[in-house]
Parts: structure tokens; C-alpha cells; sequence
């Protein structure tokens, strides 16, 4: 039941309606749980840090930044993507055996020689405000001057704290640094349950993905397994866990989550390797067995 106060509103000489749960908020023995603090840290945490890779925060921190792709051939006759990212005028470079692989390594090298720059910067003007701080001090004691009675009643706004300022984006490089430590952890074969943001709307979510298949279908075997396994599970997505050896003879090791459960498939090219992970999902989830 709430209990109800009548309080000036300042300002005016009306009355307003007072909620107890205002109340408690002013009263100076009311205390909010510990752990209810924490959820709601960790709540609001939450919301402001997602796992974003390097090419969604340099997109964040920058606009017009311009991708460019070459292609070289290496001793071992294997394809050889580089991606030049310009930021600012400066050319950040990237390499890697997929044109999606080499422009995340140029976005990550553009994104950590801004970073380091912006907290260079941040590091000289702390030790230059730093150093003020005595000057000010002496000023402020007022040494060899006659003391000012005038305003004495009101408080100078030197004596206030000032806010701390700070132009290094935290926020967007710890983005980057879960996305980092996420991706290692499932490149170890970890799965990494991450969930969705919770920002998004529920009919921006069923648009998403269309409605899985209701029943099996007859003769489901005829059908590609990746191309089933979307059928009746959409939305699913493959992650590389793992490649190994030499090139030309690499090995890949694919991943996918299914109803909680993930499942793999090793094949000497990404494609097989997806394919025979659909294929263990498959019949783990749905008993579709595959010769």
C-alpha cells in the first residue's frame, strides 16, 4: 500500500503527491541492498558494453574511413589478401588469407594506433595539469596579499571539485577487449553463450530470423545439411574454432551451437568443415543421419 504525503513543490507554492518509494529514496536510514546495487550495476554495464570487433569500433570512432584490397601470391602459391585502411591520412595495413580476416587485422592495427595516440595524449595533459597544481596552490593561499572579506558569504567556485574529464574512449576499447577475449576463448573450443542485446525490439527480433520448419521432411538426407540445419534451426552461425598445419595442407575446424549443444566438423577447407558440423548437429538435435 503506498502511502501518500503532501510536500511543497519548490518553486511554487503548491503541494505534490509524495510515492513512499520517494520517500525512502530521501530518508537518510534507507539503505538499497548491496546485491541489488550490484545486479543493477551490472545491468546498466550491460548495456553499454557489447563484444564489438575492431572494424565496428573504428566505425564508431571514425567516419569515412576508406578500405582498400590487393592481392599477392606468396612461395606457396596461395592467395595472399592485404587491406590498406586510411584513417586521418595515415595508412594502416592488414593481411590475411580472406579479404573479411585481412580488413579486420587493417581495422585492428588503425584502431590500436588510435587508441595509443589518444592515451599519449591524455598521459601528457595529466602530467601538465599536474604540474599547474603548485602554482595554483600558491595563488590560491594568497602570500603577500590582504585578505578579501568582501563575499565572504558566498562559496567561490575555485573550491569546487572539479568533474574529471577524459577523452580516451574506455568504453568502446573494452567493447573491443571482450570481443578479443570471447574469440579466444572459442578458438580453444569454448562456447561463449553471449546474449543478445536487450535494446532491440521483439518484433525487430522475429523479423530477424524466418519461423524453423515445423516437422522433418521426408527424405531429409536429399537435402544439403548446412542448407537443413538453417531450415529448422534459423539463425544458426558457423565460427572457425580452429585451423592447423601448413599451407597448402591447413586443416579447419568449424563450430555450431544447437539447442545449447555445440558440435564440429574438421575437413581440409572451411566448406566441408561446416558441412560435416551441420551434419553432427544434426544428428545429435534431430536424430538426421547423414551416410
Amino acid at each position: 500500500m503506498d502511502i501518500e504525503s503532501e510536500a511543497p513543490t519548490e518553486g511554487s507554492g503548491e503541494t505534490g503527491k509524495v510515492k513512499s518509494w520517494q520517500l525512502k529514496k530521501k530518508l537518510p536510514g534507507f539503505k538499497v541492498n548491496k546485491k541489488v546495487k550490484k545486479r543493477r550495476q551490472n545491468a546498466r554495464l550491460r548495456k553499454i558494453l557489447q563484444p564489438k570487433n575492431a572494424i565496428m569500433v573504428l566505425n564508431e570512432l571514425k567516419t569515412g574511413i576508406k578500405f582498400t584490397f590487393q592481392e599477392h601470391t606468396n612461395a606457396l602459391t596461395q592467395t595472399m589478401f592485404v587491406v590498406n585502411a586510411e584513417v586521418d591520412g595515415k595508412i594502416h595495413t592488414g593481411q590475411g588469407l580472406s579479404k573479411p580476416l585481412a580488413k579486420q587485422n587493417a581495422a585492428e592495427n588503425a584502431l590500436k594506433a588510435l587508441l595509443l595516440e589518444k592515451m599519449a595524449q591524455a598521459a601528457m595533459k595529466a602530467d601538465s595539469s599536474e604540474g599547474l597544481e603548485p602554482m595554483q596552490e600558491d595563488t590560491n593561499s594568497g602570500t603577500g596579499s590582504a585578505p578579501n572579506t568582501e563575499g565572504s558569504d558566498e562559496v567561490s567556485d575555485t573550491s569546487k571539485p572539479e568533474t574529471p574529464e577524459d577523452e580516451v574512449p574506455w568504453g568502446n576499447l573494452a567493447s573491443f577487449a571482450l570481443y578479443k577475449l570471447f574469440t579466444e576463448w572459442q578458438s580453444q573450443g569454448t562456447h561463449v553463450p553471449i546474449p543478445k542485446q536487450t535494446n532491440v525490439s521483439p518484433s525487430k527480433q522475429i523479423q530477424a530470423a524466418p519461423a524453423p520448419m515445423k516437422k522433418i521432411p521426408e527424405n531429409p538426407t536429399d537435402r544439403h545439411p548446412v542448407m537443413l540445419l538453417n531450415q529448422m534451426r534459423p539463425g544458426i552461425q558457423f565460427t572457425e574454432i580452429c585451423r592447423e598445419g601448413t599451407p597448402p595442407n591447413l586443416t579447419f575446424t568449424l563450430g555450431v551451437t544447437v539447442d545449447g549443444k555445440s558440435y564440429t566438423g574438421v575437413a581440409k577447407n572451411k566448406k566441408d568443415a561446416k558441412k560435416e558440423a551441420a551434419k553432427a548437429a544434426l544428428a545429435g538435435s534431430l536424430n538426421i543421419f547423414y551416410e
